[in-house]
């Protein structure tokens, strides 16, 4: 998960996430934002990463997939839907 919206969907998805059997990591470049946050506290894993250069955030999901298997990248926040779409494409994953 690029970023969180910190609204509506961004406190939804991550419980539905969960209840669905799925687990996520967390790419953020600030987890202070997230505090108390269902992104945050619902996360396998927090990575820091300048989410807003999206080659930097590309080449971090690389390293990750190397380390855990990804099966998606995903956003709740429009802004980042640019750098979730290369960091899919990156990965060898669909993105639209």
């Amino acid at each position: 998960m690029v970023e969180s919206w910190l609204h509506s969907t961004g406190r939804g998805l991550p419980p539905l996430l969960a209840a669905l059997g799925h687990e996520y990591v967390l790419a953020t470049r600030d987890p202070a934002l997230y505090r108390d946050h269902p992104a945050l506290v619902g996360a396998s894993q927090v990575v820091v990463v300048e989410t807003n250069d999206q080659q930097a955030m590309a080449d971090r999901a690389a390293r990750l997939a190397a380390e855990r298997r990804i099966d998606g990248v995903l956003t709740t926040c429009d802004y980042y839907l640019p750098a979730a779409a290369v960091a899919a494409h990156q990965l060898g994953l669909p993105s639209s």
